[in-house]
């Protein structure tokens, strides 16, 4: 090139070679900005790359947001995602089966709503080993766990079918709703005892 007094760029047209190849190589990347990195990293593990330039900034190491993430990178400096804490969930016995009609009973509440946006709950009681509905109870008011504990008595569910020897409440069923009703059919408190 310097011989034929020939520019860069005729002489990579002539062989058939992309100039960016010939071109400069990079400089290699200073081993003290590696090293300061890593130590604002360790002391700080919550900051990102984002921060970590800036911190760089401070101390005189400057340099383009794209070579600071790929410095940030290859030292394996990625902040790791917290995952969201596991909480527990009812018990971790699966729940043995129904065996035979009465074994257990479970109690669930539907709610939906008229047209003119009025909101109506339904008590639906359910056999689990037959999968029989023993009785449902509609009501609109918001104290309708407190109606329908009554209503079981009133009702006669247990009279008519027996008591369960388990019921599964569940949480939106407040217990002081049905301890009267649980006490007159010998009921255990609690979750699917």
């Amino acid at each position: 090139m310097r011989d034929h007094d020939i520019s860069q760029r005729r002489t990579c047209q002539l062989i058939g070679v992309d100039p960016k190849t010939v071109r400069g190589e990079r400089p290699p990347d200073s081993p003290e900005i590696r090293k300061e990195m890593k130590e604002i990293a360790g002391k700080r593990r919550r900051f990102g790359y984002r921060r970590i330039g800036i911190l760089l900034e401070r101390k005189g190491m400057t340099m383009n947001h794209k070579k600071l993430y790929r410095l940030y990178r290859e030292e394996g400096l990625s902040v790791k995602r917290r995952r969201g804490r596991k909480r527990a969930r009812g018990s971790r016995t699966p729940m043995p089966e129904a065996a035979r009609p009465n074994a257990r009973w479970s109690l669930d509440f539907l709610a939906d709503s008229f047209g003119a946006s009025r909101k109506f709950r339904i008590l639906a009681v359910i056999d689990d080993c037959r999968q029989h509905n023993l009785c449902l109870i509609a009501d609109t008011s918001r104290y309708c766990t407190l109606r329908s504990g009554n209503s079981l008595e009133t009702r006669g569910v247990s009279s008519c079918w027996g008591a369960p020897q388990h019921e599964l409440p569940i949480l939106v069923f407040h217990g002081f709703a049905t301890q009267p009703w649980r006490r007159t059919n010998g009921q255990a408190e609690g979750y699917g005892a």
